[in-house]
Formats: structure tokens, C-alpha cells, sequence
């Protein structure tokens, strides 16, 4: 007869395989000092132990609550817009695109896009496009166009890699 981890009589195999381990063993699993965490473990069954689950502390939980309000409102006031620029047939499936016009390439420089020389990382890369594709759309800057105003923005290294494409 063997005795379970709550004191009482199991009758089974002796041998090691099957035994629970001893009350005075050291697990490296189990809290030192937290006997409130100790139920929870028995609750789980079996004989593997597991870690009770990690809480983020209250300011991480907040910010992380914050985030996803903001997320969630953001969506909401998309949908919102595409909605409100349906076509007046009340076809909600597509949004109506402003016709794009010609943007001249000093309007387009007023806005200070930024320069893009190919040093960097990756992510400055991303970063650049994402910021000039931002004030492409900003403008309404025809497709046509968006491929020679991009270029000029382009020096050094990143010049002569475009130049040999």
C-alpha cells in the first residue's frame, strides 16, 4: 500500500514508476512558502504539477485594456466611414474612390517626404515607404505619377540599385 499525496491509502503497485512523490520532496515546480497554491495543483489531477498562470501586473493590464478600447473604436469609426461612402445606389459592398487628379511635384514636395539613401535596416525601409504612400494617398497622387515622384526621393545607394532595375 502506497499513500497519496492527501494522506490517503491507495492500493496498487509499489513500485517507483507509480509512486507520488513525497511531501518532503522538492519540487522545482512548486511555490516555497505559498501553501494557497498547493489546492490548486491537487485540483488539476494526475500527477504533474503545474505553475499557477501569471498575471500581468495592474499597469501592464491597463495599458493593454486601453490599447484594445482604442483598437476596437478605431474599427468601429472604419467601418463607420465605408459605410458613409457607399455608392448612392445603397450598395455598401465598395466604397466610392475619389477620382485621383494631377498633383504637381512641388505640391507633392511640400509636404517634405522623406529622403530614402538604402542605409539601414529593413524596418527603415518599411518605415519610408509607409510614409511616402501615406502622402501619395493624402494628396490623391495618380498611380502614373507615384512611380517618378518615389524615385526622385531616392539617393545614393538606393539611387543606383533603382537606376539598375
Amino acid at each position: 500500500m502506497e499513500y497519496h499525496r492527501r494522506g490517503k491509502k491507495r492500493a496498487g503497485p509499489s513500485s517507483e514508476a507509480h509512486r507520488e512523490p513525497s511531501p518532503t520532496h522538492s519540487d522545482a515546480h512548486t511555490p516555497r512558502g505559498d501553501s494557497a497554491s498547493e489546492p490548486q495543483y491537487a485540483q488539476l489531477g494526475g500527477g504533474a504539477q503545474t505553475p499557477p498562470r501569471q498575471t500581468l501586473p495592474v499597469d501592464q493590464q491597463t495599458i493593454l485594456l486601453t490599447t484594445l478600447q482604442t483598437l476596437t473604436t478605431l474599427v468601429q469609426s472604419m467601418v463607420g466611414n465605408q459605410r458613409s461612402n457607399a455608392s448612392p445606389s445603397g450598395d455598401t459592398s465598395a466604397p466610392v474612390r475619389e477620382k485621383a487628379t494631377a498633383v504637381s511635384y512641388q505640391q507633392f514636395m511640400v509636404m517634405q517626404p522623406p529622403i530614402f539613401s538604402g542605409r539601414g535596416s529593413h524596418d527603415k525601409a518599411k518605415d519610408w515607404i509607409e510614409e511616402v504612400e501615406c502622402i501619395f494617398v493624402l494628396l490623391k497622387v495618380p498611380e502614373e505619377d507615384r512611380v517618378n515622384y518615389g524615385s526622385y526621393l531616392l539617393k545614393g545607394d538606393a539611387k543606383n540599385w533603382w537606376q539598375s532595375t
